[in-house]
């Protein structure tokens, strides 16, 4: 939950992006109860901008019985970087969640996934207005980059705790710098997700959210 959140331009002025106001609460805490429903031992919430303001709401506290941590990055760390905190907080293997984006997966039926010769699973989903960076599967849905592929990830990532020892307290991108080289390996398989799936990375796309809520989430 790191980002500058600049495309919604002066909605994040006050705030970071995770939160945005949802229905008298937080996309964050939507976020959240998601995902506390599952057998969850745990949640970190990596913070950077403003992200004073989520651990003062979220920091020890419990939702639906699991207790939430906040890290708040010293320096901007990036998508990469900022899993450089987990080091020595994460003892098995984890799922890893964009702060803007919602998905609705089954914690407790991925978390079955074997991870013994790879160092994760990124769930894609079909291509819409977003700019994100293209994937491919390949015939053993090994991710490849493809500027001709129809998938983008969703942000959702089931990960081997071995991903940490290869990534160090500096500025980085984990889409650009750390996975493809796991892509190159073929170490990082896709899962296919066909259900609800939005971003709140633009005020059109938070607005989405706002009304999908109200009327099917």
């Amino acid at each position: 939950a790191g980002g500058l959140g600049t495309r919604l331009g002066n909605l994040t002025k006050a705030k970071p992006k995770p939160l945005m106001s949802i229905n008298e609460t937080t996309f964050l805490e939507k976020l959240i109860l998601n995902n506390a429903k599952y057998n969850v031992e745990k949640i970190y919430i990596l913070c950077g901008y403003k992200g004073h303001l989520i651990k003062e709401k979220y920091h020890k506290k419990f939702i639906n019985g699991v207790p939430i941590e906040c890290l708040i990055e010293k320096k901007k760390l990036g998508t990469g970087g900022a899993l450089s905190q987990l080091k020595k907080k994460i003892k098995k293997n984890f799922f890893l969640i964009n702060g803007d984006t919602y998905v609705d997966i089954n914690l407790n039926k991925y978390s079955k996934l074997n991870l013994k010769n790879k160092i994760g699973y990124i769930f894609l989903t079909k291509k819409n207005d977003n700019k994100n960076q293209l994937l491919g599967l390949d015939k053993k849905k090994n991710i490849v980059q493809n500027n001709k592929s129809n998938l983008i990830s969703t942000g959702f990532y089931y990960l081997n705790k071995k991903i940490l020892r290869n990534i160090k307290y500096k500025e980085s991108s984990l889409e650009k710098e750390i996975l493809p080289y796991f892509f190159e390996k073929k170490k990082i398989k896709g899962i296919i997700y066909n259900k609800y799936f939005r971003d709140i990375g633009t005020p059109v796309d938070l607005k989405k959210f706002k009304e999908d809520f109200k009327k099917k989430l």
